[in-house]
Protein backbone atom coordinates (compact mmCIF):
# COMPACT_ATOMS: atom_id res chain seq x y z
CA UNK A 1 0.00 0.00 0.00
CA UNK A 2 1.55 3.30 -1.09
CA UNK A 3 1.78 5.90 1.66
CA UNK A 4 0.84 3.51 4.46
CA UNK A 5 2.79 3.80 7.68
CA UNK A 6 4.25 0.41 8.73
CA UNK A 7 4.06 1.47 12.39
CA UNK A 8 0.86 2.55 14.15
CA UNK A 9 1.05 6.30 14.67
CA UNK A 10 0.17 5.86 18.36
CA UNK A 11 3.60 4.27 18.78
CA UNK A 12 5.49 7.20 17.28
CA UNK A 13 6.90 10.28 18.97
CA UNK A 14 8.48 13.40 17.58
CA UNK A 15 12.15 13.87 18.42
CA UNK A 16 12.74 17.30 19.99
CA UNK A 17 15.08 19.55 18.02
CA UNK A 18 17.62 19.45 20.87
CA UNK A 19 17.93 15.64 20.63
CA UNK A 20 20.05 14.02 17.91
CA UNK A 21 19.01 10.85 16.11
CA UNK A 22 21.92 9.04 17.81
CA UNK A 23 20.68 10.13 21.22
CA UNK A 24 17.10 9.17 20.40
CA UNK A 25 18.12 5.66 19.35
CA UNK A 26 19.56 4.96 22.80
CA UNK A 27 16.32 5.72 24.64
CA UNK A 28 14.60 2.39 23.94
CA UNK A 29 17.61 0.39 25.14
CA UNK A 30 18.29 2.34 28.34
CA UNK A 31 14.63 3.10 28.96
CA UNK A 32 13.43 -0.46 28.60
CA UNK A 33 16.32 -1.77 30.70
CA UNK A 34 15.37 0.63 33.50
CA UNK A 35 11.69 -0.20 33.14
CA UNK A 36 12.24 -3.97 33.20
CA UNK A 37 14.54 -3.66 36.23
CA UNK A 38 11.96 -1.64 38.17
CA UNK A 39 9.16 -4.03 37.21
CA UNK A 40 11.04 -6.69 39.18
CA UNK A 41 10.47 -4.54 42.28
CA UNK A 42 6.71 -4.66 41.89
CA UNK A 43 4.57 -1.94 43.46
CA UNK A 44 6.96 0.92 44.34
CA UNK A 45 4.64 3.52 45.87
CA UNK A 46 6.20 4.62 49.16
CA UNK A 47 8.98 2.04 48.92
CA UNK A 48 12.67 2.89 49.33
CA UNK A 49 14.64 2.37 46.13
CA UNK A 50 18.41 2.65 45.71
CA UNK A 51 19.80 3.26 42.22
CA UNK A 52 23.54 2.82 41.76
CA UNK A 53 25.21 4.47 38.79
CA UNK A 54 22.34 6.91 38.80
CA UNK A 55 23.98 9.42 36.47
CA UNK A 56 24.30 6.91 33.62
CA UNK A 57 21.62 6.28 31.02
CA UNK A 58 19.87 3.35 32.70
CA UNK A 59 20.36 4.72 36.21
CA UNK A 60 19.05 8.17 35.34
CA UNK A 61 15.95 6.72 33.70
CA UNK A 62 15.47 4.30 36.61
CA UNK A 63 15.43 7.28 38.97
CA UNK A 64 12.83 9.07 36.83
CA UNK A 65 10.62 6.01 36.56
CA UNK A 66 10.91 5.15 40.26
CA UNK A 67 10.00 8.73 41.22
CA UNK A 68 7.03 8.62 38.85
CA UNK A 69 5.96 5.39 40.57
CA UNK A 70 5.94 7.13 43.95
CA UNK A 71 9.13 5.56 45.31
CA UNK A 72 11.47 7.25 47.77
CA UNK A 73 14.63 7.28 45.66
CA UNK A 74 18.24 7.31 46.81
CA UNK A 75 20.73 7.75 43.96
CA UNK A 76 24.43 6.91 44.09
CA UNK A 77 26.82 8.72 41.76
CA UNK A 78 30.60 8.78 41.67
CA UNK A 79 31.16 12.49 41.05
CA UNK A 80 29.58 15.54 42.65
CA UNK A 81 29.16 17.35 39.32
CA UNK A 82 26.65 14.70 38.28
CA UNK A 83 24.60 14.95 41.46
CA UNK A 84 23.00 18.33 40.74
CA UNK A 85 20.97 17.03 37.79
CA UNK A 86 19.47 14.28 39.93
CA UNK A 87 18.65 16.72 42.73
CA UNK A 88 16.92 19.00 40.21
CA UNK A 89 14.92 16.00 39.00
CA UNK A 90 13.59 15.54 42.53
CA UNK A 91 15.55 12.51 43.71
CA UNK A 92 15.01 12.30 47.46
CA UNK A 93 18.64 11.63 48.42
CA UNK A 94 21.75 11.84 46.22
CA UNK A 95 24.92 10.25 47.55
CA UNK A 96 28.35 10.80 46.04
CA UNK A 97 31.00 8.13 46.38
CA UNK A 98 32.82 5.19 44.86
CA UNK A 99 31.41 2.52 47.17
CA UNK A 100 27.84 1.26 47.47
CA UNK A 101 28.50 0.88 51.21
CA UNK A 102 28.04 4.67 51.43
CA UNK A 103 24.33 4.09 50.84
CA UNK A 104 24.02 1.67 53.76
CA UNK A 105 23.18 4.20 56.49
CA UNK A 106 20.19 5.40 54.43
CA UNK A 107 18.74 1.89 54.17
CA UNK A 108 17.32 -0.57 54.46
CA UNK A 109 16.04 -0.48 50.89
CA UNK A 110 13.03 -2.30 49.55
CA UNK A 111 14.56 -2.54 46.09
CA UNK A 112 17.96 -1.87 44.51
CA UNK A 113 18.68 -1.18 40.85
CA UNK A 114 22.39 -1.92 40.52
CA UNK A 115 23.85 -0.66 37.26
CA UNK A 116 27.45 -0.99 38.46
CA UNK A 117 27.76 -4.77 38.62
CA UNK A 118 30.76 -5.90 40.63
CA UNK A 119 32.71 -2.65 40.23
CA UNK A 120 31.79 -1.62 43.78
Amino acid sequence: MVGACPVPTALLAEIPETVTFAQATTLPVAGLTALYALEKGGFLLGRKVLVTGASGGVGHLACQLALASGAVVTALVRREERAARLREMGVNKVLVGEQVAAAGPNGPYDFIVDTLGDRH
